[in-house]
């Protein structure tokens, strides 16, 4: 398991069999709080974890869009149980990651991949 201590909480990533298991710890925050160089390393890693999986699958599981993105420009992954939510922090000039319950929970292959690219398309809308 990697454990991540970022600009505010902390992010843990573990590869459990064909999913992504994510841990955010706001450390009682409403959101973690990502520089753009952690969002780009852990992007890293969940690209290394999804390529395992992926390279692991017999059958490649169609795609279809996981996340929509809300008025506030918000993306949200409606996990079951739970809420990831991603937007950018302009004034701090950070990713700000939430979650609506619980704070450990999986994300299929699809799921993460998208994860990867909004990450990636965030850091770079405000390098």
């Amino acid at each position: 398991m990697y454990q991540w201590l970022v600009q505010s909480g902390r992010i843990g990533i573990e590869k459990v069999d064909k999913l992504i298991r994510l841990d955010i710890d706001t450390q009682g925050e409403k959101s973690c709080l990502l520089t753009l160089s952690d969002t780009q390393e852990i992007a890293n890693i969940l690209t290394v974890l999804c390529q395992d999986i992926w390279d692991s699958l017999d059958q490649k599981p169609p795609y279809s869009q996981q996340y929509t993105v809300n008025d506030n420009q918000e993306f949200v992954w409606h996990i079951p149980d739970n809420e990831l939510v991603l937007n950018s922090n302009t004034d701090l000039a950070a990713l700000e990651v939430k979650v609506a319950k619980k704070h450990s929970f999986e994300l299929n292959i699809n799921q993460a991949i998208e994860l990867i690219q909004v990450m990636q398309q965030l850091v770079n809308a405000s390098s």
